[in-house]
């Protein structure tokens, strides 16, 4: 009775404190389709007897039970209806040790003979029951109270005592069990639910049961087959010691001939139980229905989300942004504005996922629960970009104008560590590349019949705790046949005609467009200014020409793809010719090396 009150105790206040739970939760979560349903639950498990009558020979044992129950929830109150089979089986205690001794007679006791009948209840009953469900659906707790009628039948028990001539059996305890009572019975049961479907959860959970005044059976099946001679109503017997003899006169309860009175006694007869089991659940009512559709018509929720970068905080633009429900489904999607943000506009309440993606690379992802949302009001959330590379946003244009150059490949490459990474670039010229860190890149763009300048990228010279986007511009410029454009920093040492290593990065761009334009042949012209013999420059522009052409060819570029050609100081872009008085830095203006696409005939 003590434990009874006990769980009724913490009945009260866990009910108490679902209800203020719930009454703190947004109104709209009792509108969810999840919280006013039907359950079914099956159950199996082990029940431990703990029955309070003094028989000091006989324990009862533990055994199977199991059970279902019928819920009807209004979120987060409801009923409960429960039907329970128990079994349990009476056990004699270790009586070697209680009777070692004679029985006025010479003979010990050498085994003891148990003949029994396990006790079976059933419980049938009904109550309220209290539910609390974490905002994610995924996990529930729920306290049943339940009164109801109570089924005992059996729990029969005689112990002998053999002598050693196994002809003399001598009764030890006896005790008659119970024939079919029917009687009041309480249940509290407190269980544990894992949703891992909407409609299925696995469950596990304890329970504490109690019978009142059970009246003994009066039936003495086993002891009249045993014992025909012995009263044909005895309900308990015990047999006793006095001095060093054991005799018939423990304690005794039968009822005596010609008596009106009774000596069958009732009690209590408690027990305490685990489980594990499954519940299915179902149903909307038409009442929720109609209150969803009142408070979306009053009530308006709108879900604001962030893309923004774990090192620097900086928000990112154009990012895919996916919100998903519980099941996987995409109920929206949309890209980032300039300000990182995405707002998702009537939206139910609701547990959902949201995840998003910018170039391919995945953020970590966050997630709403029901509870969160404010009506008329904004639920933010952020998104974050975790990746330590940097983000190189780019913009490809023809070079000497503002004309963007679309669909053009841009590559960033790093031949040291065999690192190669392409895109496209946009209707707008732009671009987006995944830049690592602690590396020196080359960035160049690829279109047909363009010739494209080389940027140099060294990201240690940028810090990712500092910086996200690293931003640059690439330009690119249209060759015509027989137009010539100039090749930078092709420097030659005075009255020399080596390539020294400084030419060598602006002839490498060279090869690169003749391996992208495998058709295109090229006129490589170098150009002096007007100082010297006009042969000597001739003859200087024409060796100078001739050593370019001839590292272009060691890099794979077949040689009748391109022609030397030197021109000396016939083709002066001023006006210092012979005799005329001109600066050092007007000179360097015709000191050029030009290619040019060859015309075809």
């Amino acid at each position: 009775m003590k434990n009874l009150k006990l769980i009724l105790a913490s009945a009260l206040l866990a009910s108490s404190t679902f209800g203020s739970l719930n009454a703190q939760v947004n109104p709209t979560e009792k509108v969810d389709n999840k919280k006013s349903y039907w359950q079914i639950s099956a159950r199996g498990g082990f029940d431990f007897p703990t029955y309070k009558e003094d028989f000091r020979l006989i324990d009862y044992k533990g055994g199977f039970m199991g059970g279902v129950s019928i819920n009807k929830y209004w979120n987060w109150f409801g009923i409960q209806a429960d039907a329970d089979f128990i079994k349990n089986t009476p056990e004699g205690v270790d009586l070697a040790g209680q009777y070692p001794g004679k029985l006025g007679a010479p003979e010990d006791y050498t085994s003891f003979e148990t003949q029994k009948k396990d006790i079976s209840r059933t419980f049938v009953g009904i109550g309220p029951a209290f539910k609390y469900e974490t905002n994610d659906n995924k996990f529930s707790a729920e306290l049943g109270l339940l009164g109801g009628i109570g089924f005992i039948n059996g729990g029969e028990i005689l112990i002998d005592g053999v002598q050693q001539n196994l002809t003399i059996k001598d009764p030890i305890t006896y005790h008659s069990g119970f024939d079919n009572e029917k009687v009041f019975s309480t249940k509290a049961q407190m269980k544990f639910n894992y949703w891992f479907h909407p409609n299925w959860s696995v469950n596990a959970g304890a329970y504490y049961m109690n019978h009142y005044n059970v009246e003994e059976s009066d039936q003495n099946v086993i002891l009249n087959a045993n014992y025909p001679i012995a009263p044909l109503k005895m309900y308990y017997f015990e047999r006793d010691k006095i001095g060093d003899v054991y005799q018939n006169t423990g304690t005794t309860r039968m009822d005596q001939p010609g008596s009106s009175t009774t000596q069958m006694e009732k009690m209590n007869l408690s027990s305490v139980g685990v489980f594990a089991g499954i519940s299915y659940r179902f149903g909307k009512t038409k009442k929720n229905e109609e209150i969803v559709n009142e408070v979306a018509a009053e009530k308006t929720y709108r879900l604001v989300i962030t893309a923004k970068d774990k090192y620097t905080g900086q928000v990112i633009p154009n990012t895919q942004v996916f919100v998903k429900d519980y099941q996987g489904n995409i109920i929206n999607t949309a890209m980032t504005d300039t300000s990182g943000k995405v707002y998702v506009d009537g939206i139910n309440p609701n547990n959902y996922q949201i995840t998003g993606d910018f170039n391919k690379i995945p953020l970590d992802p966050n997630a709403t629960k029901t509870g969160e949302f404010v009506a008329n009001g904004d639920l933010n959330k952020e998104i974050i970009y975790s990746d330590r590379n940097f983000i190189l946003k780019g913009k490809t244009f023809q070079c000497n104008s503002s004309v963007p150059l679309s669909g053009a490949a841009v590559y960033l490459e790093n031949k040291f560590d065999a690192y190669k990474k392409s895109t496209l670039s946009d209707a707008n010229g732009e671009f987006i590349l995944q830049l690592p860190p602690n590396a020196t890149y080359e960035l160049y763009a690829k279109q047909a019949n363009y010739f494209s300048q080389v940027e140099m990228i060294n990201t240690q010279n940028y810090s990712r705790d500092r910086n996200l986007f690293v931003n640059i511009e690439i330009c690119a410029q249209q060759t015509e046949c027989g137009k010539g454009i100039a090749l930078k920093d092709i420097l030659y040492d005075l009255d020399k005609f080596f390539i020294r290593e400084d030419a060598k990065p602006e002839l490498n761009k060279l090869v690169r467009f003749l391996e992208d334009n495998p058709s295109v042949k090229v006129e490589l012209g170098s150009h002096t200014d007007s100082r010297g013999s006009d042969a000597y420059n001739l003859k200087l522009s024409q060796n100078r020409a001739q050593a370019a052409v001839d590292y272009i060819i060691t890099k794979g570029i077949s040689r009748d793809r391109i022609v030397a050609k030197g021109y000396g100081e016939t083709v002066l872009l001023n006006q210092c010719a012979n005799g005329v008085q001109c600066s050092d830095a007007e000179q360097q203006i015709n000191r050029r090396t030009e290619f040019k696409v060859i015309c075809p005939k």
